[in-house]
């Protein structure tokens, strides 16, 4: 029995404690991610999924208006340009435990940026706002997701 016990825990620590990755995105996306000034027309969103060694071996699928548009992995972002209006994001653990994934509905105004931060908790997972100074830091420091809808996107 204690075996069992002690396999399902080396499992679990495994998964947990493992290195999921995503590709790198390409120097075009990240030099227009990096220049912290949306198309004009739109408005700029960071989410952004700091390093942790919780939880590094599962990838999060980030929605955007229920529409999947990219995946992180522990120390990296997805940047993303909307239009103006009212837009809900969400971050989920994929393949595994899913839990709750808190919708963060706002309304996204002109030229403005957002800096969202995922927060994991017991049986859900949260998209909290992140202060601009902060969170152009946190970007700055982080790899940007290759693994994103947003990549393939010319800019106007």
């Amino acid at each position: 029995m204690k075996s069992i016990q002690m396999i399902t825990a080396t499992s679990t620590i495994l998964v947990f404690a493992g290195c999921a990755s995503v590709p790198k995105a390409s120097s075009q996306y990240q030099q227009t991610a990096l220049s912290f000034a949306p198309t004009p027309g739109k408005a700029g969103v960071y989410v952004i999924r700091p390093s942790s060694p919780i939880a590094a071996g599962l990838l999060y699928r980030v929605s955007i208006d229920y529409a999947h548009c990219g995946t992180l992995a522990s120390g990296s972002y997805i940047y993303a340009e909307l239009d103006p209006g009212d837009h809900m994001l969400q971050a989920a653990v994929v393949r595994h435990f899913a839990g709750e994934a808190t919708p963060f509905k706002f309304t996204a105004e002109l030229s403005k940026l957002y800096f969202l931060q995922t927060a994991l908790g017991f049986g859900h997972m949260s998209l909290e706002p992140v202060e601009e100074i902060k969170g152009k830091q946190l970007v700055r420091k982080y790899k940007l997701s290759g693994d994103s809808n947003f990549e393939a996107q010319p800019r106007k």
